[in-house]
């Protein structure tokens, strides 16, 4: 998944709906964006 502008949050600090698709369909790099925005969640 190629890095074009915000890959991890926007301003509202949500998941651009592409990496949450990306990540849905196996995308590694999407995944890593996705536990990262979660870590303090899971931790």
């Amino acid at each position: 998944m190629g890095k074009t502008g915000k890959t991890e949050q926007d301003e509202r600090g949500l998941l651009p709906y592409p990496v949450i698709i990306a990540a849905t369909k196996g995308d590694p790099e999407a995944m890593q964006i996705i536990i990262h925005h979660y870590d303090s969640y899971i931790s």
